[in-house]
């Protein structure tokens, strides 16, 4: 019974709403090229690296998954 009334509403937004697809808008983020860091109060402290190993000429396989994998579901468990 409530969503009823809602209906002229939803009605009158839809009918709002563009008929054709909006063209696509550039997007290109300012990203920050100083080191970043997020300090929070927990019992669990987590320390990462990132890097673009691509860049030094990495070849992505199937025993990175697998690796990934056994760090997510199991050593990483064990240890913390």
């Amino acid at each position: 019974a409530a969503l009823q009334g809602m209906e002229p509403a939803f009605a009158a937004f839809m009918d709002a709403m563009p008929s054709a697809a909006a063209p696509p808008a550039p997007w290109e983020p300012v990203l920050a090229k100083d080191n970043q860091a997020l300090v929070v109060p927990t019992q669990v402290n987590y320390v990462g690296k990132g890097c673009n190993l691509l860049q030094s000429g990495y070849v992505n396989h199937g025993s990175a998954s697998v690796i990934t994998k056994f760090l997510n579901t199991t050593w990483l468990w064990d240890r913390v």
